[in-house]
């Protein structure tokens, strides 16, 4: 059925039972369906929920870039930069690949990361060349290694 909390309730009981499969596919519809719903901060709840039963847990690209920048906007960096690179690491091809590492390489500067935050912007320079984000990640790169 189309109700987030059904789904995930399912995702909750699919888990003892051994049925990991089903379990991930109830919380992707679960957390698409919250959102569908307007119900975001369930949403989101949901979507750490599912990060701690697979850490490798990734939505439809549409659907995990719009669920990232929520967490950014709710002031949950933590969770967005795992949404953002979840997104990165399965959808690499996608067209807003290129910016969502770069909201990696932002939160992790935010957070005083700075190896990291360098290591992320050398990756958009070297994964995306063609991205409209190629200079502007070169430029924080070489301001980072030279601080």
């Amino acid at each position: 059925p189309a109700d987030g909390e059904a789904q995930a309730s399912l995702a909750r009981v699919s888990l003892p039972c051994g049925d990991r499969a089903g379990a991930r596919a109830a919380y992707q519809r679960a957390v698409v369906c919250l959102l569908e719903a307007g119900r975001r901060g369930r949403a989101e709840e949901t979507y750490v929920e599912a990060l701690r039963a697979f850490e490798d847990f990734v939505l439809p690209a549409g659907v995990q870039l719009d669920l990232a920048f929520g967490l950014e906007r709710n002031l949950k960096p933590h969770v967005a930069l795992k949404a953002y690179e979840g997104f990165v690491r399965v959808h690499d091809e996608h067209t807003e690949a290129a910016f969502a590492l770069l909201r990696v390489a932002n939160l992790y500067a935010r957070a005083g990361h700075r190896d990291r935050a360098r290591h992320a912007y050398e990756q958009i320079v070297a994964r995306y060349p063609a991205s409209e984000w190629n200079e502007f990640a070169a430029e924080h790169a070489r301001r980072l290694a030279v601080s």
